[in-house]
């Protein structure tokens, strides 16, 4: 779930639950609360309240995926395995694609290898530790794999 949703859907609730506990009668985000609301009512904004706070805390990401994956376009929410084998005599670093920003994963040694489990379309880019030049971008494919830095054996 976007963040400016989840932040949205967490103030919204806690007006409601303002509403709720104080049945009204204040001045919040230069709008004024009038002080008539009745049981019923405050009722319903009080558990509607701590339902929409309980989405903006925790957002609408399924339990076991990481909170930082954004649905893929194809709308599988099926991990598929990937593997980054650092194949270089220099240090590398990793980094996922999110909407356009960079988000690092990984610094990896020479020799090393790297396993995470990602989605379908999710972009991945390797970049040099040293220069900071972009060595590889890749699409990750229905099946994952094994992306080679460097050198075939």
């Amino acid at each position: 779930m976007p963040q400016n949703v989840t932040i949205g859907a967490f103030v919204f609730g806690a007006v409601l639950v303002l509403i709720a506990l104080l049945t009204g009668g204040f001045k919040i985000f230069g709008v004024e609360i009038s002080g008539t609301t009745g049981r019923l009512q405050r009722i319903i904004a009080g558990v509607l309240g701590i339902l929409l706070i309980i989405v903006g805390i925790y957002g609408l990401v399924p339990s076991g995926h990481d909170s930082r994956a954004v649905l893929p376009r194809n709308g599988s929410l099926q991990p598929v395995p990937l593997a980054f084998e650092n194949r270089l005599t220099e240090p590398i670093l990793v980094y996922w694609i999110n909407r356009g920003k960079e988000v690092f994963y990984s610094e990896m040694s020479p020799g090393e290898t790297y396993r995470v489990d990602t989605y379908v379309t999710h972009q991945w880019r390797v970049r040099s530790r040293k220069t900071g030049a972009e060595i590889k971008t890749i699409v990750t494919g229905p099946t994952g794999g094994v992306v080679t830095i460097g050198p075939s054996r």
